[in-house]
């Protein structure tokens, strides 16, 4: 155990380790997969699905043209359900606020899939672009809506309390993702190692 630890703390051997097991997730069908699920069941849940927190995921996660993509589709799933569960009235606001929304999720997804070098270096560098991809991700989708709001409001209010919550949902979906995604890592990692059988 000690050896592990201290191989894992070896800059040259985490930045292997981390690679290989962020490439075998990312590259496999079943956890995109997984996230559009989730997504697709928060669209049908909230009226204002979290896409900041599935941007955040998918693109700390993913390979960023398969996370664009993802988000993208949940986007959809999302604009589609509003439409047609939701009774969003079809006028020029609607598709306004559904175009600021699609083009924030996926300003946040190119933002947590840019993977720079420190996160690639160690395990700790790793969480840590993870949290500021989480909390990034939230501002860049969060404040672009902020910046519209003035135009589009159409009798919405928006004050700190409201973003408070959105901030609140945002965090819960990505306390939810999140250890799953660890979960994988590490069964991934020790795969890789010869130490478990195939996942």
């Amino acid at each position: 155990m000690t050896q592990d630890m201290n191989r894992l703390l070896d800059s040259s051997e985490a930045s292997s380790a981390i690679n290989a097991a962020w490439r075998a997730i990312a590259h496999s069908n079943g956890w995109g997969f997984c996230l559009l699920a989730g997504g697709i069941a928060s669209a049908i849940v909230y009226p204002h699905a979290p896409l900041a927190a599935f941007a955040a995921m998918a693109g700390v996660s993913l390979p960023r043209q398969r996370a664009i993509a993802l988000i993208g589709i949940l986007w959809l799933v999302n604009q589609g359900l509003g439409f047609w569960m939701r009774d969003y009235p079809l006028t020029g606001i609607s598709f306004g606020w559904g175009a600021v929304m699609g083009s924030g999720a996926l300003l946040a997804a190119v933002l947590a899939s840019w993977r720079p070098g420190f996160s690639q270096r160690s395990w700790a560098g790793y969480l840590g672009w993870g949290a500021i991809a989480i909390f990034g991700s939230f501002a860049v989708y969060q404040g672009l809506i902020l910046a519209v709001f003035p135009v589009l409001a159409a009798g919405h209010g928006m004050d700190a309390a409201l973003v408070a919550r959105l901030l609140g949902t945002h965090l819960r979906w990505v306390g939810a993702i999140a250890p799953v995604y660890a979960l994988l890592l590490f069964l991934s990692h020790r795969q890789q190692q010869g130490k478990t059988p195939a996942i």
